[in-house]
């Protein structure tokens, strides 16, 4: 009887071995982490997002031509360790800690520190992309669920037909009731009620200096409010979602920044997130040493000016009155000088910076609204010349200096494309041109993001 088990147990495992083998050799993850070449990557852009020399990649991989890099190679990259598999990037989001990363990627939070090549939560931050390894799971179906108010991991374990103590390892806890309410945990199972998509987001991070980016809510929330380095940002309504539109000044140092949001959700849970986020270089050349009247350069009416503006943009509508991307202000616009640019006055320090962008040589004299809105100002100002400012709504302003002629008055709605004035060369100007602003949350912004975006 004995050798009749033995034997049922032999034939067992002599049929199951041909059927498994095959699968696991098809299967088989890299024995090294390893990125696969993409669109438009090239092997400095590779070096780059891994922090490393593109020498040392050329060395590692034994590449003959490093000129030639064909999409979907697999490439080691040297000092990453930490995991088997297929390296990628994904942005960090707001609010997400390391070991939650860890937890939904599948990886230990060790490895994780290893694969980045960090040693404190704290290099963890809002336009970091972090690396990832996309392993094999043993055909185990990994899903984020959300556990609801009052429910322990006990309970979501019962409702995922899981081990407790499965559900605690996989999750990276020591114990079950170290997990924190309404935390996204790891279950396995196929059934599982997946979480839902991230209730806030934050567009175009990195942010850059002179750049917009916007911050969308998904949810009915009450009070919902935001500050970047103590900068308020303010929300308005939107179909049902709180948005926000903001610009970071292009003057404005880069590195690490405190960035604040909390709000009330629909369920009344109170949501509080401090996080720090990257604020990175836009790389803005100097222009050529700019000759203007010195009376426009005198501190104390500018001063007087940039009050003016302030005033007039602290007033604005809380309704979204353009659609979709904003249209150019001129017929086959021609810039002159672009935003950005570093400038020098009369022989001074460049310490000033293009506001906007400057549109000449133009088929006709011809200006126009780039998008719906309402006149909030038209008249004479000294370093703008002839201005008009339009309210676009959600703190979203155009302005349009120096020109020969105003076609509009305060308080005249106006749409895309309408004329509203001429080009000239009054205020602090060098000649003929059309400067066209564009401003976010009080903030001076690059206008070629709003022809090239629809916001938010």
């Amino acid at each position: 009887m004995k050798f009749l088990r033995i034997l049922i147990v032999l034939l067992l495992l002599s049929t199951r071995q041909p059927a498994i083998s095959p699968v696991i050799a098809q299967s088989e993850p890299p024995r090294l982490p390893v990125y696969i070449v993409q669109p438009g990557d090239s092997l400095n852009l590779i070096a780059l997002k891994f922090n490393v020399s593109a020498e040392d990649i050329v060395a590692v991989n034994g590449l003959p031509d490093p000129n030639i890099l064909q999409v979907n190679t697999q490439l080691v990259i040297p000092g990453i360790t930490g995991a088997e598999g297929i390296l990628s990037f994904e942005p960090l989001k707001l609010g997400e800690t390391p070991v939650q990363i860890a937890r939904r990627s599948n990886l230990l939070l060790n490895s994780l520190y290893k694969l980045n090549r960090i040693t404190s939560p704290s290099e963890f931050f809002l336009g970091a992309n972090i690396i990832l390894v996309n392993q094999e799971s043993e055909g185990q179906e990994r899903h984020l669920y959300k556990l609801q108010p009052n429910e322990s991991l006990l309970d979501a374990a019962i409702k995922n037909n899981q081990s407790l103590w499965q559900m605690t390892f996989e999750n990276q806890y020591n114990y079950p009731w170290q997990v924190i309410p309404n935390e996204k945990v790891v279950v396995i199972n196929k059934n599982a009620e997946a979480a839902s998509e991230e209730t806030v987001s934050i567009e175009n991070l990195p942010l850059k200096q002179g750049k917009t980016s916007s911050i969308i809510i998904r949810d009915v929330v009450t009070n919902p409010s935001a500050t970047l380095d103590n900068m308020p940002i303010d929300f308005y309504d939107l179909e049902g979602y709180s948005v926000a539109i903001f610009g970071v000044n292009a003057l404005k140092e880069t590195g690490l920044y405190p960035f604040h949001i909390e709000y009330t959700d629909s369920a009344q849970n109170k949501i509080n997130v401090d996080q720090l986020i990257l604020i990175q270089s836009g790389f803005y050349p100097k222009d050529p040493p700019l000759s203007v009247d010195p009376t426009t350069l005198e501190a104390e009416s500018s001063q007087k000016e940039e009050e003016i503006v302030t005033q007039i943009i602290s007033q604005h509508s809380t309704t979204k009155l353009w659609d979709g991307v904003f249209q150019w202000p001129t017929d086959d616009p021609c810039i002159k000088s672009a935003f950005g640019n570093r400038r020098s006055y009369n022989g001074g320090p460049y310490d000033h910076y293009h506001a906007g962008l400057d549109l000449g040589v133009c088929l006709n004299l011809n200006i126009y609204a780039a998008a719906d809105g309402i006149v909030v100002f038209a008249g004479p100002l000294e370093v703008r010349g002839n201005a008009t400012i339009i309210d676009h709504g959600f703190g979203v302003f155009s302005g349009y200096w120096h020109q020969s002629k105003i076609l509009v008055e305060v308080g005249q709605k106006v749409t895309a494309h309408q004329l509203i004035g001429e080009i000239g060369t009054t205020g602090r100007s060098t000649g003929p041109h059309l400067h066209w602003e564009m401003i976010a949350n009080g903030v001076s912004v690059n206008p070629i993001d709003w022809i090239e975006t629809s916001f938010p």
